[in-house]
């Protein structure tokens, strides 16, 4: 396994190492230097590093001062991210996996795609024998959680983890003033142990930070795991759109607000070049699917799993994502 666990961002007395001169700072802060002041910061760039074409065909300021710093994305990278549950006796970010999603980035096309995986995907952890692959960042936090995704998938490559704790979402959805969505059925639950309570009604709708936090966990129907991946599907989708909507000098604040609810092995440098990237592929399609499989029956195991195959999975990597290098 390659990934490279470092230095991380985590919540607001963390640092990212920028592997220079510059020094240390959170991500916060640089993202609102750089972002916020970018177009200030262009005056002191030589100009031959300001992409004056691509300003004139309407590419993010933000994204052309960031990569006249020289903040590009020298590589494709395939980035973890987890949405972690919130577990009342656990450390901070070692919650079960409630969403997990392999991310691809490519500099040289200029393309995203995302896979989800099931949190109930049946997997095998050395020293924990069988078990749900969302348990893997509870035994050993984001280092085994990449490894198990890397050997369930076919030795896919990961080189980055970010995990998201659920407040994550809920400040962030919060911060962009709710999201729009279309509840198809009625959708009730309540845990009290996790302080969740899920009461909603169909028809389009604006969801707050608390109200999608349960469209997007909600599970107890006949679909499950699977009716909940799709709804996360719908929800980031419809996040990104209002993501999208915002202007890019509102981006601090946006990162401000999720800061204490994330933690990552990216670094300073990457942050940027991957906020640059981000930045210019707003308004393209990002291509989203599932991994292929079926539900274990009830006579099969005593827990209930997502059950995938070597078919499932070269259908979900091939020709898609890189393999371990």
């Amino acid at each position: 396994m390659n990934t490279a666990i470092g230095t991380k961002i985590r919540a607001k007395k963390a640092r990212m190492p920028l592997g220079s001169s510059v020094g240390r700072v959170g991500f916060g802060v640089m993202a609102a230097v750089a972002i916020a002041g970018g177009v200030a910061l262009a005056k002191v760039l030589p100009l031959t590093k300001i992409d004056w074409q691509g300003l004139a065909k309407g590419r993010s300021p933000a994204a052309v001062v960031l990569q006249g710093m020289g903040y590009r994305l020298a590589k494709p990278y395939q980035i973890l991210v987890l949405g972690i549950d919130r577990e009342p006796n656990a450390p901070p970010f070692y919650g079960r996996s409630d969403t997990i999603l392999l991310v691809r980035v490519d500099p040289k096309t200029g393309e995203m795609r995302g896979l989800s995986i099931p949190r109930d995907t049946q997997t095998w952890i050395a020293g924990y024998g069988t078990v749900k692959i969302n348990a893997a960042n509870v035994y050993g936090g984001s280092r085994l959680a990449a490894q198990t995704v890397s050997e369930t998938l076919g030795n896919v490559q990961v080189d980055r983890v970010v995990r998201l704790e659920t407040e994550a979402f809920v400040a962030l959805i919060d911060a962009v003033g709710g999201v729009k969505v279309t509840v198809t059925k009625p959708l009730q639950y309540r845990d009290r142990t996790q302080n969740l309570e899920i009461d909603l009604q169909p028809g389009p709708q604006i969801l707050n930070g608390r109200q999608a936090e349960g469209f997007a966990r909600f599970r107890h129907d006949e679909e499950g795991d699977i009716g909940r991946m799709g709804r996360q599907q719908t929800l980031l989708r419809a996040l990104k759109a209002k993501v999208q909507g915002i202007p890019w000098w509102q981006w601090p604040e946006l990162l401000t607000a999720i800061q204490p609810h994330l933690d990552t092995d990216l670094t300073t440098a990457e942050f940027a070049a991957l906020l640059a990237f981000l930045l210019d592929a707003q308004g393209k399609n990002i291509p989203l699917e599932s991994l292929g499989g079926r539900s274990s029956a009830d006579y099969e195991f005593e827990a209930s799993y997502w059950l995938t195959d070597d078919t499932a999975i070269q259908q979900a990597i091939v020709g898609k994502f890189d393999l371990h290098r």
